[in-house]
């Protein structure tokens, strides 16, 4: 079922029951209102009687049935009783009473001196009057006939337009329902049409402070990622392919040549050096690719490391094979606390994050002097590689760190555009951060920050 179904459902239902309920209290309250209404006649029937039959100096019974018959509307089945209350013939007055009314109805008018009754359809009102001439009981009873009338047609009303209205709320429930979800059915549509080739596509966002509008802004929000996402694994593709079809155009260009005649053992040999050297070359690939994977777990082990000392056994790495380049280092005044050096990582991985970027810095200056900086703040510590080389251009910044992707003044430097990639990676994994500051033709920066180990704790 769905949920606009439900809703209509659930819409008519309590409404249904907030209608039943209002039928009834009108029901009952006109029943109640009838009654008081009844009786309150009753009690104007009880006093002209009691001025008529027991005030007998005000008016005499024949001018009273004339009255009566000529100014008051009769009441059906009226009649009037009237009993005098002797001391000593309390007890039988109460006896005789009692035989025609309720038992409880003479002890309320004896105490109280005023009571109601209903037996069937017959209402009675009862009354002690007090007068020179002594204590009198007046009851006046009679069938509130139009009253009842009212009251079955009141009934009747209600419950002819019971289901008319139930199938009214059903429908206007309907239509709310749908009009309610009709911008629901205009996301599903819309969601729809969006496939991979199209994911330029959005929402449309009327109202963003309601649940549909920001429904449509959260995957306005997805689609975005998606795009992104999609934009760079469209861009790995194409790198990716261009980087692994150099070295196997060279495997097969070189076997193909070499197939050709008849070689001696040395032009098969250079031959085979060739074949290995872009063998070697395509594993260097393929074991990137692999480190990349291996980047994304978040279960890698980590220990304590002291950073400078990480940073300068990197520097003495890079040094081994690279004798005669210059690499100035610096730091900032080292903290009292030791804890403000250490980090959370993996030693490995941070080692081979830090070379591969002081190696770019070698690879793309030339040669030229390297500047690497340490810099301890209170919870963080920042290590910046500063070159003099050929820059990156602006609008290849963001791009940069995508795998294999590399820029068009870089291409001509050996190299697979994964190191950038790799170590913003396990820059991730280490909560880290990685900034890259460049101007074309005049250098780059890259600032790797760390949360220092007090934090991370």
């Amino acid at each position: 079922m769905k949920i606009r179904d439900k809703l209509t459902i659930i819409y008519s239902l309590s409404t249904a029951f907030i209608l039943a309920v209002l039928s009834l209290y009108i029901y009952f309250y006109f029943s109640h209102f009838r009654k008081t209404e009844f009786y309150r006649r009753l009690a104007d029937r009880n006093d002209i009687t009691e001025k008529v039959f027991v005030e007998n100096d005000i008016l005499a019974p024949d001018v009273y049935q004339q009255l009566k018959e000529r100014f008051l509307n009769n009441l059906p089945n009226e009649k009037e009783d009237i009993h005098p209350i002797r001391k000593e013939n309390i007890s039988v007055l109460k006896a005789k009473l009692q035989q025609a009314y309720p038992d409880s109805f003479i002890e309320e008018i004896l105490e109280k001196g005023y009571a109601e009754f209903e037996r069937g359809n017959v209402q009675g009102v009862g009354q002690k009057y007090s007068i020179n001439r002594g204590d009198f009981i007046v009851i006046v009873t009679a069938v509130d006939e139009l009253g009842r009338e009212k009251l079955r047609a009141l009934k009747y009303i209600l419950l002819s337009t019971f289901p008319v209205s139930i199938l009214i709320i059903v429908v206007i429930g309907r239509l709310d329902a749908n009009k309610a979800f009709a911008p629901v059915s205009k996301i599903i549509n819309k969601v729809n049409r969006i496939k991979a080739s199209s994911l330029h596509l959005r929402l449309d966002v009327k109202n963003s402070n309601d649940e549909i509008g920001q429904l449509a802004q959260t995957f306005n929000q997805l689609l975005d990622r998606l795009e992104t996402s999609f934009e760079s694994q469209r861009n790995f593709i194409s790198n990716a392919s261009h980087e692994l079809r150099n070295p196997l155009t060279a495997i097969m260009g070189e076997t193909e040549i070499t197939l050709l005649n008849e070689r001696n053992a040395n032009e098969y040999k250079k031959a085979l050096r060739t074949v290995y050297r872009e063998a070697e070359r395509l594993n260097d690939i393929v074991n990137n690719l692999l480190l990349l994977t291996n980047t994304e777990d978040n279960s890698i082990p980590k220990e304590e490391v002291r950073l400078d000392e990480l940073l300068m056994d990197s520097i003495t790495l890079i040094k081994r094979s690279n004798p005669h380049q210059e690499i100035n280092f610096e730091a900032t005044e080292y903290p009292d606390d030791p804890s403000k050096m250490m980090v959370w990582g993996n030693y490995s991985l941070l080692q081979m994050t830090l070379t591969n970027i002081i190696q770019n810095g070698i690879k793309f200056s030339n040669k030229m002097p390297i500047k690497v900086k340490l810099e301890f703040g209170d919870q963080t510590i920042q290590i910046k590689v500063e070159d003099k080389g050929i820059g990156i251009p602006n609008e290849d910044i963001k791009k940069i760190v995508q795998p294999f992707y590399r820029s068009e003044n870089a291409r001509s430097f050996k190299g697979f555009g994964i190191g950038l990639s790799l170590a913003q990676k396990i820059m991730h994994l280490h909560k880290g951060t990685l900034d890259i500051h460049s101007v074309e033709n005049n250098g780059t920066t890259v600032t790797l920050t760390f949360k220092s180990i007090i934090i991370e704790n």
